[in-house]
């Protein structure tokens, strides 16, 4: 599109002749010098200019500073946003000021001046002529051809130039913008002629008579037709010899300016071959009226092919995905998911239904993971490698397992897109994690136990060598001591303290053989 221009000067919007000869009318019949002046002081359209400035005032390098500085001060007193400006210069004139504002921009001002609001002091002009040097007699005949103007018909004066001005602005700047907008027309029609010549497919246009205005090289090469034969007369019924009611009846569906589906039709190359084809068509308007036709036309069998590798390609992707046992997964930027493998409504309970209406893969997490995952997905969009993470999904009916998620960026036209990653349950081995914890932790016991035994065989062995006199010496003096014999109950007492410590060292042995069996 071309670029707008932001900012118009007053010469590239008013016709300037046109202009002056209106403003030279106008002087005429008001009797005032009038002038149209752009911010830059350039004088756009001026009219009636007053012999005692022409010839003297402008003309004398003093006077004329005077004027200038006269200018600045009106200039300036406009730049404040007053709407009217009068001021009388040092040179003894009347001069006044409109701004003229074209959509809230200041672009130029209304001048009309050079005359005086009350018959001329005479000993000021006289002693101005003797100050610069000017021939009296001829400045003061100047100075009687300078309008006396009532001051209250200033502002209808000066209101009839700012609006002349301001509506012939107007005018300017709508055919500018006109021209403008023409200008991108046609830098717009230009960069499309660019880019279907680009295309790999044909691109043409033609007319209600059915003459091609246009085809693309791409399509004149693959029909074997040239340039020149565009140009000398390239119709339709060329094209679609065989097909031509088909191919009139698709026109005519045009016309009614109704719908149309893609068509499929025999082309004839100039060679005579015929190459089977798929156009998409749609009219060409101007003022209200379909004029021609557009078409973009695919050959069916480069079509066919690259749809059937396409949907070769994402069955085996799908076909893949499913027969893994772990959950495969693509999201968009957002954690929206775009893919799932069947696993995936195996593992977490959903169904396509739930899919289809939209899962977002945060919500397959506990809540306490949220934070975690989104910012993971953070920094694997912004490039980083993160590896296997762990967390705990959430199924549709609220039970949990742990999981282990791997995932990497999807990069579109080089720019991130979403994630791309497979999830693997940890149920089985998070079990067989906690079942060989367990088996440590009797095999600790086991070897504790074992090493208990071995220290109370040994302790057993040695107090049962002990012990064996404790408790047999006391039957042997049993049998030589009388019944009546008061030594008989003591020795009887020490005999049955021995045979416990005996029961006690057999336990010790009975846990010996205990802690050897558990190897």
């Amino acid at each position: 599109m071309a670029e707008k221009k932001e900012r118009y000067r007053l010469k590239e919007l008013i016709d300037v002749d046109k202009s002056q000869r209106l403003l030279d009318s106008f002087c005429d019949a008001v009797g005032i010098a009038a002038a149209i002046i752009d911010l830059e002081g350039e004088i756009m359209v001026g009219s009636r200019w007053q012999r005692i400035c022409t010839d003297f005032h402008r003309v004398n390098q003093k006077t004329l500073t005077r004027c200038i500085n006269s200018d600045t001060r009106m200039a300036n007193a406009l730049q404040k946003n007053q709407r009217f400006s009068m001021y009388r210069c040092l040179n003894g004139l009347t001069d006044a000021a409109s701004p003229i504002i074209i959509e809230k921009n200041h672009i130029a001002n209304a001048f009309a001046g050079q005359f005086l609001l009350e018959p001329p002091d005479l000993n000021f002009f006289r002693a101005q002529a003797a100050q610069y040097c000017f021939e009296e007699k001829a400045y003061l005949e100047a100075l009687s051809e300078v309008p006396i103007i009532d001051e209250q018909r200033l502002p209808i004066i000066l209101g009839f130039l700012t609006t002349y001005a301001e509506i012939v602005a107007t005018m300017g700047l709508d055919r500018q913008r006109q021209l403008d907008y023409e200008a991108a027309i046609c830098a717009s029609e230009e960069r499309f002629r660019e880019t279907v010549e680009l295309l790999p497919t044909i691109v043409c246009e033609h007319d209600t008579n059915g003459r091609f205005t246009y085809v693309n090289t791409y399509g004149l090469e693959l029909l074997g037709f040239s340039q020149t034969d565009l140009e000398r007369g390239l119709y339709a019924d060329q094209i679609f010899p065989a097909q031509e009611e088909k191919f009139k009846g698709q026109f005519l569906w045009l016309l009614k300016k109704e719908t149309q589906e893609p068509g499929e039709f025999q082309v004839k190359c100039k060679d005579g071959n015929s190459i089977d084809v798929l156009a998409y068509c749609a009219p060409i308007w101007k003022e209200d009226q379909i004029v021609g036709v557009r078409s973009s036309v695919t050959p069916i069998t480069e079509l066919t092919r690259t749809k059937e590798a396409l949907r070769e390609s994402e069955m085996k992707y799908k076909e893949l995905a499913d027969s893994l046992p772990q959950v495969v997964f693509e999201t968009d930027e957002e954690g929206e998911l775009k893919f799932t493998n069947l696993n995936a409504f195996k593992e977490f309970g959903y169904s396509d239904k739930d899919f289809k209406e939209g899962l977002n893969a945060l919500e397959m997490l506990v809540s306490d993971d949220r934070e975690r995952a989104m910012k993971n997905i953070t920094a694997i969009l912004s490039g980083r490698t993160l590896g296997g993470i762990e967390y705990t999904a959430l199924r549709k009916d609220g039970s949990t397992f742990p999981v282990l998620i791997h995932s990497n960026l999807i990069l579109r036209q080089g720019k991130p897109a979403g994630l791309r990653g497979i999830i693997i349950d940890l149920s089985e081995r998070k079990q067989v994690e906690k079942e060989r914890s367990e088996l440590e932790v009797r095999l600790q016991r086991a070897e504790k136990m074992e090493a208990i035994g071995t220290l109370a065989g040994g302790v057993a062995h040695d107090l049962n060598n002990v012990l064996s006199g404790i408790v047999s010496y006391p039957d042997l003096l049993l049998m030589q001591l009388p019944e009546d014999s008061p030594l008989r109950k003591p020795i009887m007492t020490i005999q049955g303290a021995g045979k416990k410590a005996a029961a006690i060292v057999q336990d010790l042995l009975t846990l010996a053989r205990r802690g050897g069996d558990s190897q």
